[in-house]
């Protein structure tokens, strides 16, 4: 049974082809000029907006009729504090009691840019491929200290640190179409795919009761390929004066 996603991926490539093949083979009034710009947006499913590349900003260039440029940054921080406890009762009088005091933050930061070429138009229909450079970076630091008591006094101890830096180089691939139903507002249909490189530094320190310390590091790389979902997005235009 196919799913979803791959029938919205079979439905866009269909979309995208048959555009190709019935488009004006030389339209006398182009969509696009040099001096549009675009700020774009992700529909979600509860048809809410957000950034359509990044979860931050997205902003659209174009160059010609047949070219543009985008850029998506997505910025993400986050700190939190948890304090959690636990109780564990084995019989009347015998109890387990747990703490665990949490300190975590963390912060995301991606950028990418990708060159958009537009193919010609069926009627408001366009269209289009785009390929580009993604640059991502992570870090993370998670401080923990747990502790344990047994009916009374403490009996365990044990604080964890974790930090975590990771960065990330590659390239994505889209393929999409726009539809313009004003002559400022398109809708998008997107399917992406991404290849990106990553280094990874990770550190973890357990330090006992009794004062013993294990620290682990290490650091590796990875190769990640990503199947994105297709994405449903609309573009509001500004810059040029148009008519249609």
């Amino acid at each position: 049974m196919i799913s979803l996603k791959k029938f919205a991926q079979v439905f866009l490539l269909f979309a995208f082809l048959s555009s190709l093949l019935v488009s004006q083979e030389k339209p006398s009034d182009p969509h696009f000029s040099s001096e549009d710009k675009a700020l774009l947006f992700k529909i979600e499913k509860d048809f809410t907006l957000d950034a359509f590349t990044g979860s931050s900003i997205s902003f659209k260039k174009q160059i010609n009729e047949f070219k543009a440029v985008r850029f998506g940054l997505s910025l993400e921080a986050e700190s939190v504090e948890d304090d959690q406890r636990w109780d564990h009762y084995y019989s009347e009088t015998d109890f387990h009691l747990e703490n665990l005091n949490a300190d975590e933050s963390a912060f995301n930061l991606s950028l990418t840019t990708q060159l958009l070429f537009y193919g010609r138009p069926n009627d408001r229909i366009y269209p289009y491929v785009g390929i580009g450079p993604i640059l991502q970076y992570s870090y993370a630091d998670d401080n923990q200290l747990e502790n344990d008591y047994l009916d009374g006094p403490m009996e365990y101890e044990l604080r964890t640190k974790y930090k975590m830096d990771r960065f990330g180089i590659g390239a994505s691939a889209v393929l999409g179409i726009e539809w313009f139903v004003l002559s400022n507002v398109s809708i998008i249909a997107e399917y992406n795919n991404s290849l990106i490189y990553y280094t990874v530094d990770d550190e973890q320190t357990y330090q006992y009761e009794d004062g013993e310390t294990l620290e682990i590091s290490q650091s590796y790389s990875e190769l990640n390929l990503s199947d994105g979902p297709v994405m449903l997005g609309v573009s509001f235009y500004f810059g040029s004066d148009k008519k249609k």
